[in-house]
């Protein structure tokens, strides 16, 4: 859970598709927010976006679409198939990343 082909794992990876599926504000937003927090942020790699980020992402229509990947060891004991002791934690700072969409996602309306 350490590593991944070499490197040391980052806590969140961000995924736009490569600034094609939200609006560069989004994905700014949310890497400040949980790197306020604490966190090792990536953006798109290895995770870029899949299918729905892909597909519903049109943010020249308005559609935003960030994919978000979340190191299991924050969270769970994979060893049991359990949350794991930071699980609480998680749950409580993600309402700040929650927040922090929200509002943009005002901003956005308000334009």
């Amino acid at each position: 859970m350490e590593r991944d082909a070499g490197r040391a794992r980052v806590d969140f990876v961000l995924g736009d598709c490569h600034a094609t599926s939200c609006d560069k504000t989004v994905i700014a937003r949310a890497e400040r927010a949980l790197r306020d927090l604490g966190y090792a942020v990536a953006r798109n790699t290895p995770y870029s976006g899949g299918f729905v980020t892909q597909h519903y992402g049109r943010p020249g229509d308005g559609l935003h679409a960030l994919q978000i990947e979340i190191n299991r060891a924050l969270y769970m004991d994979e060893s049991a198939i359990a949350r794991g002791p930071g699980f609480a934690v998680l749950a409580e700072r993600l309402k700040t990343l929650v927040r922090v969409l929200g509002d943009v996602a005002m901003e956005f309306a308000r334009a």
